[in-house]
C-alpha cells in the first residue's frame, strides 16, 4: 500500500510566516489505499485528477483537521504502530495525533532539517 498525503506543505506549530509574508495555517489528512489519477486532453486543455476511495478518506481526514492538525483515517491508522502515538479518536472515527506525539515530532524536525 501508498501513502497519499493531500496536502504538502508541513509546518511545526499552528502557523508559519514565509519569506514574502504570507502567514500559513496547515492542517494535514493522511489516507491509505490505491489512487486512480488520470489525465483528458486535448488540443486547447489539459485536465489532471485523481479518484477513487482514497481520495475521499484524505479529504474527509483533511477537512476534519484544525490549523496545526494532523489527521488519519481509519484505514491508515489501522496500519500504524498505535501505542507510539498520542492522540485522540474523533466522532467521524478519523485520528487526530496530538501534538506532543513523535509523528508532530518527526514533522518539525523535518521542516527543521529543510530550512
Amino acid at each position: 500500500k501508498q501513502c497519499y498525503q493531500r496536502r504538502v506543505a508541513i509546518t511545526p506549530g499552528d502557523n508559519y510566516m514565509t519569506e514574502v509574508g504570507v502567514n500559513l495555517r496547515v492542517k494535514i489528512g493522511i489516507a491509505v489505499g490505491s489512487v486512480i489519477f488520470y489525465h483528458i486532453a486535448n488540443d486547447h486543455e489539459r485536465h489532471f485528477g485523481e479518484a477513487g476511495p482514497t481520495i475521499q478518506e484524505v479529504n474527509i481526514a483533511q477537512s476534519s483537521a484544525s490549523s496545526g492538525t494532523v489527521v488519519i483515517s481509519p484505514r491508515a491508522w489501522e496500519l500504524l504502530e498505535q501505542k507510539l502515538f498520542s492522540y485522540s479518536i474523533l466522532e467521524n472515527g478519523y485520528v487526530e495525533i496530538n501534538r506532543r506525539s513523535s509523528l508532530s515530532k518527526t514533522l518539525q524536525t523535518f521542516m527543521e532539517q529543510r530550512d
